[in-house]
């Protein structure tokens, strides 16, 4: 009994050492086509993808995690769950009546102003999507607001092929604005919403052409970034993002018409092609802050010097109408339930 469970035991472990030998190159890369205009059946295939994938991303993920290594102990699930948001994504169910919606919204006088999001069916996601339109109008902010629930942002048709890498969406959003005719793009996490009229953000993007919004890297930022990861990412771009800036992207904007927002997002297609950029806490953010972190980014977008823009969440506190009106009245634009 015991040499057969030793038997079974060198075959699991030679079936994941040929898996992360053979698909080392990206661990997101499930094999899905490119496509312009998804119809729901394209949905439910992607869809049945996804769910297929779950297992094989987790294991990949599982072996990379350093186990015993100091500072690691305790953040399996965290590395777990952020880097398989893309894989765990509902995007259509036609069982619980979920399909895809996209709606581009006009918030009082209109402009050239857009604030994009984009939600999956979990918990409130869809529903604090949906609500923010109304919200935008009560501030007094003049643009649009583009929002999708459900499906995938697509703009050119090779964006569902990234699917899987977590958080990827938010630049794809972005994208299909500027393809709706916007230049002045703004990003906000779907559970976020806004307490006052965003216009100074907008104004601060339009002038340096991004909104770059964040703070310096605390002490423990590399525990929560694979090392494998970190190298890398030092390799492709000269940027240790684990010291030098921690870019937040719940609120992140670009003057998509500008020459280095385009060479932002190039060299952001550049990371997903080989998805390992996408691996830590901080998926997105770690490689945002990696293009970001290069001379020809930093010296023309400076960081934010607007104080106070989002009241994040609060670990373990309930949100309530008292909280968030505390918010407004301390001058916050945007307030990040705790979902």
């Amino acid at each position: 009994m015991k040499t057969r469970i030793f038997c079974l035991t060198l075959l699991i472990a030679g079936a994941a050492f040929f898996f992360f030998k053979k698909t080392p190159h990206n661990p997101f890369d499930l094999g899905i086509a490119p496509k312009e205009n998804l119809s729901q059946e394209d949905y439910l295939q992607i869809q049945e993808v996804l769910n297929a994938k779950r297992k094989d991303v987790e294991l990949y993920v599982r072996n990379l995690y350093p186990h015993g290594k100091s500072g690691y102990s305790s953040l399996e699930n965290n590395f777990i769950g952020r880097c398989l948001r893309g894989v765990n994504q509902v995007l259509i169910d036609p069982k619980q009546g979920w399909f895809p919606e996209v709606k581009l919204e006009k918030i009082n006088a209109g402009g050239n102003r857009c604030i994009v999001t984009s939600a999956p069916f979990l918990r409130s996601y869809p529903e604090f999507a949906r609500t923010k339109t109304e919200i935008l109008r009560q501030t007094g902010f003049n643009g649009y607001y583009l929002y999708f629930v459900g499906g995938y942002p697509n703009p050119t048709g090779k964006e569902i092929q990234y699917v899987g890498v977590p958080y990827a969406m938010k630049i794809f959003a972005m994208m299909e604005a500027q393809k709706r005719g916007f230049s002045s793009v703004i990003w906000v996490d779907s559970a976020v919403i806004p307490l006052k009229d965003p216009s100074p953000i907008f104004e601060r993007l339009e002038r340096f052409g991004a909104f770059i919004h964040g703070w310096g890297a605390p002490p423990d930022y590399s525990t929560y970034v694979f090392p494998e990861t970190k190298k890398l990412l030092k390799k492709l771009k000269g940027v240790d993002v684990t010291r030098d800036f921690y870019l937040n992207s719940v609120v992140f904007g670009l003057k998509m018409d500008t020459p280095l927002a385009q060479d932002f997002i190039k060299e952001y297609f550049q990371m997903l092609k080989l998805g390992t950029p996408f691996l830590s806490c901080f998926p997105e953010e770690c490689v945002f802050a990696a293009i970001y972190g290069q001379k020809k980014f930093k010296r023309i977008w400076r960081k934010s010097s607007i104080r106070d823009p989002i009241k994040y969440l609060d670990a373990g506190v309930v949100d309530t109408p008292e909280k968030i009106e505390k918010a407004r009245q301390a001058g916050f634009y945007f307030y990040q339930f705790n979902h």
